[in-house]
């Protein structure tokens, strides 16, 4: 009853195996068959080629010889045995087994071959000298052949080589002949043989594991490895299983690219045009491959601080630089505006000495003229005496000396007015050169406040500040204090630390000149965004006169040559001044 049911359960068993053979080698030819020939037709243009290509496929081989085993085994119960040999096709360990003997065999082929010729060389040893030593008398190496052979049955499989098949006696040379066949037989040759199949193994393994690691622990799009997504990801979670579902899934590109083989070309866009075009080529440079937008931004983020450090330290030192050197060029400007100001002094005082000598020379010429005047006058005085003494001789009339009398020369207006003129002249000359002095004018800026900024949290900051920049004609005046940037409508409240002054030379025109007040956001880490500029002209300037109230002036950008439009996204509202010109 035993056999019978073990037998019925053989067939059973024989006969789903058979089905399922059956079945297996008709999936292929269904759908293995036609893949192959599709290549091959598409490679070599050839019918009869790519037919018979696709049905010598060696997994289709195997298939078929699987089923034709199947149908012998249910007559001769030996061939299911062979059915075993399928856990090779079946589990990777168990093929890397046998792949470890197939693929080094030309280093196998070799080392056999050098093994045969050493045993050959010992055979011919025991052959010639110790041939009767042999456990089964001379008969096995009655021979040189069958010496070879006993060699390499006995030898080979002998724990200590062809001496366990010998006679034992201590003699010297029996002693080397039997060291040096264990020596160099089975410790080296077939340690080495051992050693190739094992590396080989080793080596199959290693490309096992190395191909499980690629598939389960990097991208298949990018070939990221999965640390670098689960490093970057904040959350806690894993990055990797995020980014291989959403990010780059493999199955979203395949359905892509089905997509693209279905689509009619003349619906493409320019996108699925160019796809089309890599997938005709073979071409996978579409790929993001080693590309990864979570990560750059990761990378963005962390290098954030660094690259802010630097800005700000590029920032500083530009700062100190166009400092000095707006200092030097104020130093140079200061030094000629003085070199001119001693020039035109120079030149009055020279035209006030000049003046000063002309006068005294009129002055010495006045009082000769006046010394003369007298003289003429003492003289007709004397004259006139003498006339009147004489009782009317000569013919004058009595009444001579009475008009000159009545009417006499006005000397004293005269000198009155030359003698006044050299005291004068040193202070009208003073006073003229002090008003030339005094000349000069002076503006005064204050900034107040601004209004209708762009909102501050737009600007990214967690800690925003404004400041304001004053400039005369390009030259900076002098910087506000920094304020909290609160709201869009900031205010300087300390008038004192947030006025300055330009003193404007009596050589230069204040309606030439132009007021440039330059306001910017900032925060710890540096300069922030630019808010823009509000000019104004030295014309307006003069129309402030002594006193003005604040006026609100337009925030505008600045020429693209010297600041890019993308940086003056933020330009807006306007800033308040109290000017006056003294």
């Amino acid at each position: 009853g035993t056999v019978g049911f073990t037998a019925g359960m053989l067939g059973i068993l024989n006969t789903l195996n058979k089905t399922l053979a059956i079945f297996t080698l008709v999936l292929y030819l269904a759908v293995r068959c036609p893949v192959r020939y599709a290549e091959t037709y598409e490679r070599t243009k050839q019918r009869l080629f790519s037919t018979l290509v696709a049905i010598t496929d060696p997994m289709t081989m195997y298939y078929f010889i699987y089923v034709v085993i199947a149908f012998q085994a249910g007559d001769y119960p030996i061939y299911q045995s062979y059915l075993l040999i399928d856990v090779v096709v079946k589990d990777s360990t168990t093929m890397s087994v046998l792949l470890a003997v197939i693929i080094p065999w030309k280093q196998l082929t070799a080392t056999l071959v050098l093994l045969v010729f050493i045993t050959y060389m010992f055979a011919y040893i025991i052959f010639l000298g110790y041939a009767n030593e042999m456990s089964a008398g001379a008969m096995d190496c009655s021979t040189l052949g069958k010496c070879l052979w006993a060699n390499i049955d006995y030898g080979m499989r002998l724990s200590g080589g062809i001496g366990d098949n010998m006679t034992h006696e201590i003699e010297f040379d029996r002693s080397v002949f039997d060291y040096l066949y264990f020596l160099v037989v089975l410790v080296i040759l077939l340690n080495v043989v051992f050693g190739i199949i094992i590396d080989t193994f080793s080596d199959l393994r290693s490309q096992k594991n190395d191909r499980i690691a690629d598939t389960v622990g990097k991208c298949f799009i990018c070939g990221i490895d999965k640390l670098e997504f689960d490093r970057a990801d904040d959350t806690g979670a894993s990055g990797f299983k995020r980014h291989i579902s959403n990010d780059h899934n493999m199955w979203n590109y395949l359905y892509f690219i089905i997509f693209i083989w279905e689509q009619d070309k003349d619906d493409d866009d320019g996108l699925e045009l160019y796809v089309r075009e890599m997938i005709e080529q073979e071409d996978i440079s579409w790929f993001p491959v080693n590309k990864a937008i979570c990560l750059q931004l990761g990378a963005e983020d962390e290098q954030d601080a660094s690259h802010k450090l630097d800005a700000l330290n590029t920032t500083m030192h530009d700062l100190v630089r166009e400092q000095g050197e707006m200092l030097l060029r104020v130093l140079e400007e200061n030094r000629q505006t003085s070199m001119r100001e001693m020039a035109n002094i120079r030149q009055r005082l020279d035209a006030i000495n000049l003046h000063n000598k002309e006068e005294k020379e009129n002055v010495e010429k006045l009082r000769e003229s006046q010394k003369m005047m007298h003289e003429s006058l003492d003289n007709l005085t004397v004259d006139g005496s003498s006339t009147d003494g004489g009782g009317g001789g000569g013919g004058m009339p009595p009444s001579f000396s009475s008009p000159m009398k009545a009417q006499p020369m006005p000397s004293i207006n005269l000198m009155s007015q030359v003698n006044e003129s050299p005291a004068e002249q040193p202070a009208t000359n003073s006073s003229r050169r002090q008003s030339e002095l005094d000349a000069s004018q002076t503006i005064t800026v204050c900034v107040t406040n601004c209004q209708d900024l762009v909102v501050p949290h737009l600007l990214g900051s967690a800690d925003p500040f404004v400041v304001a920049n004053v400039f005369w004609n390009g030259v900076k005046v002098g910087e506000t204090e920094t304020i909290w940037y609160g709201t869009a409508h900031p205010a300087w409240k300390n008038v004192g630390r947030n006025t300055f002054k330009i003193t404007i030379s009596k050589n230069d025109d204040v309606r030439a000149g132009k007021l440039s007040v330059e306001v910017n956001h900032t925060h710890r880490r540096g300069t922030g965004s630019f808010l823009g500029v509000a000019e104004v002209t030295g014309q307006q300037i003069m129309g402030a006169g002594d006193s003005s109230p604040t006026t609100m002036h337009r925030l505008l950008r600045k020429p693209e040559q010297h600041l890019p439009r993308s940086k003056q996204l933020n330009v807006q509202g306007s800033v308040g001044l109290k000017l006056r010109l003294k």
